[in-house]
């Protein structure tokens, strides 16, 4: 199993929309290609990608399975600490698509080599959006374990 933290705060992956390639003299040449529409969501996959790739964790060849709870500092989206339960996990819908968080890292981990492809990943654990609770320690960011699947012979 391979564990860690990243801090910072998690980004999801935007959404593409279509850009009108343009050649000399700003022409349009009649070609489209598909951007990204954050550019906050590339800046969170090179933090992560960087920070698995100083962990030098070999790489899964094989099916896997990734976990992910994404930490949000409660002040980060302006939400107010009365409302948060001090021992529950309360998380707010408007920080970021889930789908789009697990989409930006499993991309990361693709370009940190942590695995080939993002294809294989065949399973999740917990993966939960949470706030983080500093009167406990916690931190805004991103808990992160991945592990390799055991085949089992019948």
């Amino acid at each position: 199993m391979r564990a860690t933290f990243i801090e910072g705060h998690a980004r999801p992956k935007g959404s593409l929309k279509p850009q009108i390639v343009r050649g000399g003299g700003g022409r349009p040449t009649g070609k489209v290609r598909m951007v990204e529409s954050s550019t906050d969501g590339p800046v969170w996959r090179r933090t992560v990608a960087e920070h698995v790739e100083e962990l030098e964790w070999e790489r899964i060849d094989g099916p896997c399975v990734v976990e992910m709870i994404f930490w949000f500092d409660p002040l980060s989206v302006g939400h107010q600490l009365a409302y948060l339960d001090e021992w529950d996990y309360p998380t707010h819908p408007h920080i970021g698509d889930l789908d789009k968080l697990v989409r930006n890292v499993l991309d990361a981990l693709q370009d940190a080599g942590a695995y080939a492809n993002d294809r294989q990943v065949v399973g999740f654990g917990e993966t939960t959006k949470r706030w983080a609770r500093p009167w406990f320690g916690e931190k805004a960011g991103l808990s992160l374990e991945m592990w390799p699947v055991e085949r089992f012979k019948p």
